[in-house]
């Protein structure tokens, strides 16, 4: 739990224990999963954020031919960090008793409105 935060934006360093692989499905350890970090208010949810995991074995040999108990000392974790995929939510933030509502704009659209931007003054210009 992060807070009370000031107004303004606002960073914070993330940090959390390993995942215990005992707990986790043994068919899904290896392969493509997500880290998911929800931000709330009143227990309302504004922000989603997503980063994309890959968990493979490097050696070609074990990739082509996993073997039947998972070599956890041979995986290898992948983190997309720097492609975040962001998801806002309005919340009414003096009423918490107010419905939700659905998200306002994902990463990608912001970013794909930013590039057209662009793409749009490089014309005028």
């Amino acid at each position: 739990m992060v807070g009370p935060v000031p107004v303004g934006v606002n960073k914070f360093v993330f940090q959390a224990d390993a995942p215990k692989p005992e707990l986790i499905p043994h068919n899904d350890i290896v392969g493509v999963t997500v880290i998911l970090i929800t931000c709330s208010y009143l227990e309302k949810e504004f922000v989603r954020i997503g980063y994309y995991v890959n968990n493979e074995y490097l050696d070609e040999e074990l990739r082509e031919n996993p073997p039947e108990q998972i070599a956890y000392d041979k995986l290898y974790r992948s983190i997309l960090a720097e492609k975040p995929r962001v998801t806002r939510f309005p919340i009414n933030w003096d009423n918490p008793q107010q419905e939700e509502q659905p998200p306002l704009v994902t990463e990608d659209q912001v970013q794909k409105e930013s590039t057209e931007n662009a793409e749009w003054e490089d014309m005028e210009a």
